[in-house]
């Protein structure tokens, strides 16, 4: 049987940084309270911006909405999470995100 189309059009989303609209969906982040959308790559130069990076000390997306400031220990192959920025609003699925979800997990 063929999978049944979403009832909804994919959303169209603009970015909250740079105003263009965001082609894919799905590798859109949005603001802790959920109110604004960001290309990924726009949501990680805001928090290169707000933060102070050591020597040593890199920005890295960890996952579930988080960025992470990671040092990492070459001579042990080790790496530690210094910090941890929360971007994302994870608790709540946005309105958005349902759409977008319907379009990929269609089984």
């Amino acid at each position: 049987q063929p999978v049944k189309k979403p009832d909804e059009p994919m959303p169209k989303l603009l970015c909250a940084v740079c105003g263009k609209p965001i082609s894919e969906p799905a590798s859109a982040i949005s603001d802790t309270a959920g109110e604004n959308t960001y290309h990924f790559d726009c949501a990680l130069a805001q928090v290169k911006e707000r933060e102070t990076l050591v020597e040593g000390e890199v920005l890295s997306y960890i996952g579930g909405g988080r960025f992470g400031v990671i040092r990492f220990d070459h001579l042990n192959k080790r790496f530690t999470i210094e910090r941890i920025i929360d971007w994302d609003k994870r608790d709540d699925r946005l309105p958005w995100r349902q759409v977008i979800a319907e379009y990929y997990s269609r089984t």
